[in-house]
């Protein structure tokens, strides 16, 4: 199971970099704010073992359901701060 979560895990950090590339190529403070994203998924991914799932699901639900439940949370926080970042960055140059 853990190579079919890092495979999915691979997965979605490739996705992050195709976002990053077309929104670079749209425009550049779209871009910035997806860098940020990225950052902001990576450490939500990584704290997500404390704040999105609880000890309970490691014992109670296949490991499967507890990757979705991270992988879900990591790319919202990371969607909404590259968002944000995006707003930002774009506030203050233009």
């Amino acid at each position: 199971m853990r190579v079919i979560t890092g495979l999915a895990f691979i997965g979605n950090v490739i996705g992050w970099l195709f976002l990053i590339m077309i929104l670079f190529v749209e425009d550049g403070f779209l871009g910035a704010g997806a860098i940020f994203g990225l950052i902001g998924f990576f450490v939500a991914y990584s704290v997500s073992e404390g704040f999105a799932v609880s000890m309970s699901d490691y014992f109670f639900q296949p490991s499967w359901d507890v990757f979705k439940q991270k992988i879900k949370w990591a790319n919202g926080i990371g969607l909404t701060v590259g968002f944000i970042a995006a707003v930002v960055i774009g506030a203050i140059f233009l």
